[in-house]
């Protein structure tokens, strides 16, 4: 059983690229892969799709963008979840540094973690903790952010 984290994306790229995002990223999460799957150190697993559009969209009603990739992070609840939490958003910062475009990360469409729209990125304050907010590297803004 699993943790799951998805992170949208609305951006012109294929599932392979968003892979080499997080491979190139060289921070270690990515324990191994093949084509557009893999799995994490400390237990976890990564897989990343075109984004099947079956409206109306939730992110794209609440957002303002259609999702055309998903990647979805799923983090062992038998591992250091602390540990693959902040791998894995250390790869969701390396797809955002090497893909331009909307994104969105969430948890169960529940947990809104962060919204990058027009370029602007902002990030939920009540979840992140001050070691996963030094890894981004761009300014943000700080809001509630949430699914109605």
């Amino acid at each position: 059983m699993s943790i799951t984290y998805k992170l949208e994306l609305g951006a012109p790229v294929a599932p392979k690229a968003v892979v080499s995002a997080m491979v190139a990223a060289g921070s270690g999460a990515v324990d191994r892969h093949e084509g557009t799957k893999g799995t994490l150190r400390g237990g976890g697993w990564f897989d990343v799709d075109v984004a099947e559009y079956d409206p109306p969209d939730p992110v794209e009603e609440q957002f303002g963008f259609a999702p055309t990739i998903e990647a979805y992070f799923g983090l062992s609840k038998t591992g250091d979840f602390e540990a693959q939490e902040t791998d894995a958003f250390r790869l969701v910062v390396a797809v955002l540094a090497a893909i331009p475009g909307d994104a969105l990360l969430h948890f169960e469409h529940d947990e809104v973690w962060l919204l990058r729209r027009n370029g602007e990125l902002t990030v939920n304050d009540s979840l992140w903790k001050p070691a996963q907010l030094a890894l981004l590297p761009w300014p943000y803004q700080r809001a509630h952010l949430a699914f109605s």
